[in-house]
């Protein structure tokens, strides 16, 4: 009786596997990093979203991504919409599920889909067969315990595109973002109170 031990290769296969989620661990790092000197570079808030978001579409493999803050009344309004190509999109209130946004920002938790043509939290709305949506992941933008407003990205064309690492990735740079709006806000506060005294 013969016995064959051909282990290498599925030790060199998951070595490389390890190494590669090792690398991706790290590139999300990095970035985190990155971001988090962009928030902190600037208190020109406008600026400092373009970049964010032009970083987070690259990261999560985006099409498009979208950020909403509440206004003085608690409506959701646009502060940042940008595509893939990082130009601005023009009347982004027509582009995007409100549906989604909606319920991120009333309830605080975020929403993943892999394909929200399938998912029936979602097939049915307009928004989703009109714009083709695919892909979407949005979360809540947080500010102690209050919803300030919502980080949203999609892919209309590939389907899977986003997944719980994205969710992740995309909470934490939500979080630092909240932070770095409020210090923007505040700063422009003192601004303008300066100027009145």
């Amino acid at each position: 009786m013969r016995y064959c031990w051909r282990c290498p290769e599925p030790v060199a296969h998951s070595q490389r596997l390890v190494a590669h989620s090792s690398q991706l661990i790290m590139d999300r790092l990095a970035l985190l990093y990155r971001l988090t000197q962009t928030f902190n570079s600037s208190l020109e808030l406008d600026e400092v979203l373009d970049r964010v978001m032009d970083e987070v579409i690259a990261v999560v493999r985006a099409e498009r991504g979208f950020l909403m803050l509440k206004d003085a009344g608690g409506q959701l309004c646009f502060q940042v919409a940008r595509g893939l190509d990082q130009r601005d999109i023009e009347q982004p209130k027509f582009e995007v599920s409100r549906g989604v946004i909606e319920r991120v920002a009333e309830s605080g938790e975020a929403v993943l889909t892999s394909d929200a043509r399938s998912d029936t939290r979602l097939n049915l709305r307009q928004s989703v067969l009109h714009l083709g949506l695919r892909s979407i992941l949005a979360v809540p933008l947080r500010l102690k315990a209050e919803t300030i407003g919502v980080l949203y990205v999609d892919n209309r064309i590939q389907a899977g595109v986003f997944g719980p690492d994205d969710r992740e990735l995309l909470s934490a740079i939500a979080a630092n973002a909240a932070v770095a709006i409020e210090n923007a806000r505040l700063y422009r506060e003192a601004r303008e109170r300066g100027r009145l005294e």
